[in-house]
């Protein structure tokens, strides 16, 4: 029996971990079976690192008899589910719940999601799916490549699905320039996005993306926890700011949300958040110019796929703000102050 490999290379990932029995398919039939490997960063929280122990990555895969129609009607027995990956780049998986099979001839399309769950919608005519943006999501998408049985029992080269991000990252940080500031402010209790959240519509032909239907007027930050992002909004807490560290910046993230990426990176503010304390419970509006990393080249075109890490800094009278970016891809930073 011949096995078809196709390799996944994923430019993020999402941690999950389910296990299948061993099935052996008849000896007249190839099985799909795909590899992945990770370049860039789990299903409801953003995930960095490479595919690995207890750091799987469960993607959507849809196999298809027609390029560019993901309709139920298209798909083969079994072509809509998911595949679990648990190392980078070595072993191929088949489909978690049952085998799926080559046609004997013909061609077949597949296409990545990212994460898998109930997350995604396929639109009627198949060619496209939709998700909300969350805040909290980390949503993702490879386009579709083409093979067949008879290229893969005559040695073709496996195709390549490459999952990218597709929304943009930032990761931000909290400190106050002195005592004063803090006694001034006092704990934060909400930071959010003046964003508005929408549904993110891809092209599962070409794997891009467009902002679809408006869902909310602003976009939820979440709590960043020792050190790792949960699904917790930040919304009714009571942060405590941090004193700012002599002679740097503070290296800890307090909030992150994952939002609808700007076409124009060097747009004036780029985002703008609102953050509330317990001494200006009414909210105040801090303006985020984005930039590139000292040493880089200046930013240019969409943030899609790029992190951030905007410091907020606290001072008696005024929050200022600054960012750069991490990778995700961290394309630059930000930093704003308030006052």
């Amino acid at each position: 029996m011949k096995r078809i490999f196709i390799s996944v290379m994923a430019l993020a990932l999402m941690a999950s971990c389910a296990k299948k029995a061993v099935e052996t398919p008849p000896a007249d039939r190839v099985e799909i079976k795909v590899a992945s490997q990770v370049l860039e960063i789990e299903s409801k929280i953003p995930y960095d690192g490479q595919i690995g122990d207890g750091n799987e990555l469960t993607a959507r895969v849809l196999a298809s008899t027609a390029a560019g129609n993901y309709q139920a009607d298209k798909l083969l027995a079994g072509g809509d589910g998911t595949i679990t990956f648990t190392d980078n780049d070595q072993t191929a998986q088949g489909f978690d719940k049952t085998p799926v099979y080559y046609p004997v001839t013909g061609s077949v399309w597949l296409a990545g999601l990212y994460p898998s769950g109930g997350v995604w919608t396929i639109s009627p005519d198949g060619a496209s799916a939709t998700a909300p943006i969350d805040g909290k999501t980390d949503l993702m998408a490879a386009k579709q490549v083409e093979t067949d049985k008879t290229d893969c029992q005559n040695g073709g080269s496996p195709e390549t699905l490459s999952f990218k991000h597709l929304l943009t990252r930032l990761d931000i940080r909290v400190q106050a320039e002195s005592e004063a500031a803090r006694k001034a402010w006092g704990k934060i209790t909400d930071i959010v996005l003046k964003v508005p959240q929408f549904s993110l519509a891809v092209d599962l032909a070409a794997g891009t993306a467009s902002e679809s239907t408006r869902s909310g007027s602003v976009t939820h930050c979440y709590v960043v926890a020792d050190g790792r992002p949960g699904d917790q909004a930040f919304s009714g807490q009571a942060v405590e700011i941090p004193l700012k560290p002599a002679g740097e910046d503070i290296k800890t993230d307090a909030a992150y949300v994952l939002c609808l990426p700007i076409e124009d990176v060097t747009a004036k503010p780029a985002y703008i958040l609102n953050v509330k304390t317990e001494k200006y419970a009414q909210g105040m509006d801090v303006e985020i110019d984005l930039q590139a990393n000292a040493g880089q080249p200046s930013l240019s075109g969409s943030t899609a796929g790029q992190a951030f890490v905007v410091t907020l800094t606290f001072k008696a009278t005024e929050v200022k703000a600054k960012a750069d970016v991490t990778a995700w891809d961290y394309a630059g930073n930000a930093s704003s102050s308030l006052q």
